[in-house]
């Protein structure tokens, strides 16, 4: 059957965004969507630059609302205005780059014909955090909604709170770049700003808002002030009981707070963070990255080993199926992590296999017959120079993609 219209029947989407200058980005985001959605519905928060120009030349309706320092309320603005019954919300800092021959009626297609439970209201891309031209981080985000099914809450992290609990379908048809955070440092010292002082000020009105402690622990952190993000970080572990009723505890706090703790100097407190990590999400992938790491920072080969195989493990498995990891942002799930993970392994192996080598031929291989140990060390020999042969064979033959993975 070929793809027309009427094989999605009346199913309409709007892409729904939020803007204030961003001139830089806008053109590219909105080229990037404007073949697979049928109107674009933008609210601007007070641009000075060409945003509303830009926008418009795009066919976007765009609606004018002053800035009131809360994201989501902005965000909810431009999911009201939209017509069509499904909504797509984006960003201007993001691109969205679609599958080989994917059109606006695959994607109706898809929605229309959800694959897990029919009355699921939304769906749930990946998205790759781009930074110095290369992928540093991919997560899921639940990106498309029926309209009227979702609201967002929070002032700067607007999270999205889906009505319908059945969860999201995961879509492979598309991916979202972003961009957000590939920044000069006077424009990372700018958001820093303006996110921080949003959080505070929602403290000064709610004390007790535990959350706003997960958001300062992780600008802080990203702010290259470790000591102080650990600090926010410790109190909002300490209040997740009181948290967990409003689902508003995230436990990726853990791998925020091991590897900031690493960078200070507090090696015993990232070790015991790891593992009360792995009590909340036992196949977290950052958390064995961590492990990994720490391991290698430590000189402690039990916990590189333990913390490298349940990395590989758990990647190998999130690539057979993305959807394993739902919405949370996965720092390591990319090929560079990979790559690490496995070099460290390969390291320790060698090492640790020299010791007990040197340890059969200098201390065990004595004590045996003299025509024992000159066959038993012609073996070892014998094995060894296969083994390195082979080593190198690989490695000659695997060259070119490590050097990609570097980056070359």
């Amino acid at each position: 059957m070929t793809e027309t219209s009427q094989d999605t029947g009346s199913l309409t989407i709007a892409a729904t965004m939020m803007v204030r200058n961003e001139e830089e980005n806008l053109a590219r985001c909105l080229n990037s969507i404007k073949d697979i959605v049928d109107e674009i519905v933008i609210v601007d928060t007070g641009s000075e630059d060409k945003t509303v120009e830009i926008a418009e030349s795009f066919g976007a309706r765009v609606y004018h609302h002053p800035w009131e320092d809360n994201f989501s309320l902005h965000r909810n603005q431009s999911m009201k205005y939209a017509e069509s019954d499904w909504v797509f919300v984006i960003d201007a800092d993001e691109e969205v780059t679609l599958g080989n021959g994917i059109t606006k009626e695959t994607l109706k297609r898809f929605i229309k014909e959800i694959p897990i439970p029919r009355d699921t209201a939304s769906v749930a891309f990946k998205v790759m955090d781009m930074q110095g031209g290369r992928c540093v981080m991919e997560f899921n985000s639940t990106r498309i909604f029926k309209k009227g099914m979702v609201h967002y809450e929070g002032i700067v992290h607007n999270a999205p709170q889906i009505h319908n609990r059945n969860g999201a379908a995961f879509c492979d048809l598309l991916r979202i770049s972003h961009f957000g955070y590939d920044l000069t440092p006077e424009k990372k010292q700018k958001k820093f700003e303006r996110t921080s002082g949003l959080i505070f000020k929602k403290l000064e009105a709610e004390p007790e808002n535990w959350l706003m402690y997960f958001y300062l622990a992780q600008v802080f952190c990203e702010h290259h002030d470790p000591k102080k993000g650990c600090e926010y970080g410790e109190i909002y572990i300490k209040h997740k009981e009181e948290l967990r009723p409003s689902k508003n505890f995230n436990p990726s706090i853990y791998f925020t707070l091991v590897i900031n703790n690493m960078k200070i100097g507090n090696t015993l407190r990232a070790k015991e963070l790891i593992f009360e990590g792995f009590e909340e999400i036992p196949e977290d992938l950052d958390l064995a990255m961590a492990m990994c790491e720490w391991g290698v920072q430590n000189k402690a080969l039990d916990m590189l080993v333990m913390g490298g195989k349940q990395y590989t493990d758990v990647f190998n498995n999130w690539q057979k199926d993305p959807a394993l990891y739902g919405n949370r942002f996965v720092f390591s799930n990319n090929i560079h992590c990979l790559a690490q993970v496995l070099y460290y392994m390969s390291c320790s192996m060698v090492v640790e296999g020299s010791k007990y080598l040197d340890i059969l031929v200098n201390q065990v291989f004595p004590k045996l017959p003299k025509e024992l140990q000159e066959k038993s060390l012609s073996n070892v020999k014998a094995t060894l120079l296969a083994s390195t042969t082979n080593i190198g064979k690989k490695l000659k033959k695997s060259i070119k993609p490590l050097a990609m993975v570097g980056g070359q």
